[in-house]
């Protein structure tokens, strides 16, 4: 196409109109692709939340029982770069 606008027998827009139907198309069909991945990926999405949705939810029994646990409140201190943080945390304890 370049070489025949070189020699002349077609204009400089007609070879401009060429490269912009070309960008479209590519633009177009990199836009098709991506939609398709999309798709693909959200049908992954959904498979995989119905099939976690069907599982069945099963807890053994234990035949020994389970000891109390008690919590007290303490602190701990974080130390930032900016500035000394005390942040609350709750330590458990078996009584």
């Amino acid at each position: 196409m370049a070489w025949n606008t070189a020699q002349g027998e077609n204009s400089v827009g007609d070879l401009v109109l060429f490269l912009l139907i070309f960008q479209r198309a590519q633009s177009m069909g990199q836009e098709l692709v991506q939609q398709l991945s999309k798709l693909y990926e959200d049908h992954l999405y959904m498979g995989m939340l119905f099939e976690f949705m069907d599982m069945q939810h099963t807890v053994p029994r234990s035949s020994q029982p389970v000891d109390i646990v008690q919590s007290e409140q303490t602190t701990l201190a974080l130390k930032t770069s900016v500035f000394l943080t005390l942040v609350p945390i709750k330590t458990l304890s078996r009584m």
